[in-house]
């Protein structure tokens, strides 16, 4: 599969199926595979990259700062060279806040934007839990710190009744590559994420998506999203937490199609 130079790095990314282009962008330490459950029910209909960040992956890990402006530019870069002028934005999690920067910075990319899970500026909680995501990062191997971390992205329900499914989430995290200083640089480009005083830019149709029982990213900030974006629609999810593309497939599916479908690029 191909890997091309973006930023002066190699960044890897894959392009499956065909229709109008849809780029899936993964959170904290996640590479393209986090998609890979959903991605056969979007090919049918859709020309889908995904990728793999900076700093995880087959995509370089350099050493540094790293920024969500920098994630930001690598996807913008990336779109131009394999020639996707304008797409669908799907973004989870960190993928989310680079979502946003993405229509802020560079709203021509931009036709319709989905954010999952995600958030517009850091609070002291949220500084919290990455602070500490940083602490276990630097103590523990990457099976043990998944272990720790999913804790907080799916609900108490669902780790009762399906456990089969969390530990395969965990084997997966845990296997793809990423050392503890890119993982780390990853985190604290988190912490400083802030487009609150800028979503009002936002002039795509915007859908916001939400797990009722979110600890991490907690409605709060999809309200606040909602709230600060003018074309934009919320959708919380019932019985959901964080992972909310794990936890509730088919619902996030139903609701990504109907809003791709009424969003339609003019062009195809």
């Amino acid at each position: 599969m191909p890997s091309i130079k973006i930023n002066e790095i190699q960044m890897y990314y894959e392009v499956q199926g065909k229709g109008e282009p849809v780029v899936f962008i993964s959170g904290l330490g996640g590479d393209h595979t986090v998609w890979n459950e959903l991605l056969p029910r979007f090919t049918n209909s859709y020309r889908c990259l995904i990728f793999d960040n900076r700093g995880v992956g087959k995509t370089d890990k350099p050493k540094g700062v790293y920024s969500i402006g920098s994630f930001t530019k690598d996807v913008n870069n990336l779109m131009e060279v394999i020639g996707i002028p304008t797409a669908h934005i799907i973004g989870i999690s960190m993928g989310g806040a680079i979502a946003q920067e993405l229509a802020i910075n560079y709203p021509e990319k931009v036709r319709s934007l989905i954010l999952v899970s995600t958030w517009p500026k850091t609070d002291c909680f949220l500084r919290e839990i990455n602070e500490s995501a940083i602490t276990l990062v630097k103590k523990l191997d990457r099976t043990s710190f998944w272990r720790e971390h999913l804790l907080w992205c799916f609900t108490p329900a669902f780790y009762e009744s399906n456990k089969e499914k969390i530990e395969a989430v965990r084997e997966s995290l845990s296997e793809i590559t990423q050392p503890v200083d890119a993982f780390v640089a990853q985190i604290r480009a988190c912490i400083d994420h802030d487009t609150l005083d800028r979503l009002d830019t936002i002039k795509s149709p915007t859908l916001i998506i939400v797990g009722d029982g979110d600890i991490i990213t907690s409605p709060k900030f999809s309200a606040l999203l909602k709230e600060n974006i003018r074309d934009s629609r919320l959708t919380i999810i019932k019985g959901s937490g964080h992972s909310v593309t794990s936890q509730k497939p088919d619902r996030f599916v139903h609701e990504v199609l109907n809003f791709l479908r009424s969003h339609k690029l003019t062009s195809y």
